[in-house]
């Protein structure tokens, strides 16, 4: 064998090795990874982030995911999410917010007119007025 015929062999030997490497570890859904497992740490959930867990229960237009929003940093399109507010609450909240400073509690939002007992009933596990979702 000539020099150039076993360079080609051994270049062709490489390829498919690195071939078949690729599609048993990666290539493949559930193939075999041949490579250890690196320390890569998970991401941190934020503390504000809640699941629903009784989906039945829910009324249609409540999401299955819910979040609590900070109500002293959300936009009037934020505040829209929320079940009961339209675009015409959620800028009267924006305004209030401006006008008056930051709600200290969640429940100040029944200061806002057009938001009393019941809509606050409906809204009040899905708001907070601070960072920490408190």
């Amino acid at each position: 064998m000539k020099k150039q015929e076993i360079f080609a062999l051994a270049l062709t030997v490489l390829f498919l090795g690195f071939a078949a490497g690729f599609l048993i570890g990666y290539g493949i859904p559930g193939g075999i990874a041949l490579l250890p497992e690196q320390n890569v740490p998970s991401p941190t959930p934020s503390p504000t982030v809640e699941v629903s867990a009784n989906l039945s229960a829910a009324p249609a237009s409540t999401p299955a995911v819910s979040y609590r929003l900070n109500i002293n940093t959300a936009t009037a399109e934020e505040l829209t999410s929320l079940p009961g507010i339209g675009d015409k609450l959620a800028a009267q909240i924006v305004a209030y917010r401006t006008q008056n400073g930051a709600f200290n509690d969640p429940a100040d939002i029944m200061k806002v007119s057009g938001i009393g007992e019941k809509k606050y009933a409906a809204i009040q596990d899905l708001i907070c007025v601070a960072e920490d979702g408190r």
